[in-house]
């Protein structure tokens, strides 16, 4: 059973499927504590660790896992690159990515699985897309983006929306 690293792991949505599909899933890091406290509470028997990733090494995450890590998943903060923020190309979120491939590069896995909103592939022209391609291309991985509809692999993602008016009293 191949054993998955799960970096800005949230609520734990990657390591459900990754699980549901028969993988390992050895260790989640993450960086806020409400968000970690509900990975551990959908995840409890995982390792989940409260750190930034720009303060953990690879050499430690695969301490924490335990034993070689086949696949590393995760998906970098997107309020940089969703049509829906702001898009500001100052905001540093939009470089955690590079933590991502460091430990990727660290650690070595057969497999990656970075997961981003769709605005990633043409914000600032493709920019951040081209990034993120060169940086996995240096340490050897072949890297294809997609952009995949949940709904075609069985996943119905309905929103709740409502409008409020303030009236006059």
């Amino acid at each position: 059973m191949p054993t998955v690293l799960d970096l800005f792991c949230g609520a734990g949505g990657l390591s459900y499927g990754f699980g549901l599909a028969g993988f390992n899933v050895g260790a989640a890091l993450d960086f806020d504590p409400v968000v970690l406290e509900t990975y551990r509470q959908n995840h409890p028997n995982i390792p989940a660790l409260l750190r930034d990733v720009a303060s953990v090494s690879g050499r430690e995450l695969q301490a924490l896992v335990g034993r070689d890590i086949d696949v590393v998943i995760g998906g970098p903060s997107c309020q940089g690159f969703s049509t829906h923020g702001k898009r500001d190309p100052r905001d540093a979120r939009n470089f955690l990515f590079k933590h991502f491939v460091r430990i990727v590069d660290e650690v070595q896995p057969a497999w990656v699985v970075m997961e981003n909103v769709k605005g990633l592939l043409t914000y600032d022209k493709g920019r951040y897309r081209d990034l993120i391609h060169k940086s996995f291309e240096r340490i050897g991985y072949r890297i294809e983006s997609r952009v995949l509809r949940a709904v075609d692999y069985g996943v119905l993602r309905r929103r709740l929306s409502s409008k409020e008016r303030l009236r006059n009293l």
